[in-house]
C-alpha cells in the first residue's frame, strides 16, 4: 500500500472529500486491495470502531502491518457524490483515507487517464469525474 510510505505514483490519485462535516484527504490507489481509514482520523471524525480479526496488510516497502479494527458502512462525500463503504483501520499518516480495489470494483467501468491523473465513471446514470488535487490539503491528523 502506497499511503503508509508516502509514495505518490501513477497508480494513485489524491482528491478531497468530506465526512461528518470535516474535510478529508483521500488517496485512490489501484495498488491497494482494500479500503483504509487512518486511525487518528477516525477519532477526530467520531467513527464507530469495531474489533476485527487481525488482517495482514503488505505495504509498498515490503513490510507487513496488521489491521485489527474497522469501520462498517463509513460514509463520505467526494466530487459531489455520496459514498458508503467498509473500511479497515491503519495508521496512514499521509492521508485520511485510502480507497483501493475493494471500492473501485463497486464502480463498474472506469476510465483512467494516468498522464493527467483523472478518472471517470458512471454512478446511477450520473457521470462522476475524479481529478488529482492541484492544491494539497493536509490530512485531519496533521491539522492542529
Amino acid at each position: 500500500m502506497n499511503a503508509i510510505n508516502g509514495i505518490h505514483d501513477f497508480n494513485t490519485i489524491r482528491v478531497n472529500g468530506a465526512a461528518k462535516g470535516k474535510n478529508i484527504h483521500i488517496l485512490i490507489d489501484t495498488g491497494s486491495t482494500h479500503n483504509f481509514l487512518d486511525i487518528e482520523a477516525t477519532k477526530i471524525l467520531g467513527c464507530k470502531i469495531e474489533t476485527t480479526e487481525p488482517f495482514p496488510v503488505s505495504v509498498a516497502d515490503g513490510n507487513k502491518r496488521y489491521s485489527n479494527s474497522g469501520c462498517k458502512r463509513f460514509s463520505w462525500r467526494m466530487q459531489g457524490v455520496n459514498f458508503v463503504a467498509d473500511m479497515m483501520l491503519l495508521p496512514l499518516g499521509g492521508c485520511d483515507m485510502v480507497l483501493g480495489v475493494q471500492w473501485l470494483i463497486t464502480l463498474g467501468d472506469i476510465s483512467w487517464n494516468f498522464d493527467k491523473l483523472r478518472m471517470e465513471f458512471c454512478l446511477e446514470g450520473q457521470k462522476v469525474e475524479g481529478e488529482r488535487n492541484q492544491t494539497q490539503s493536509k490530512p485531519l491528523t496533521r491539522i492542529k
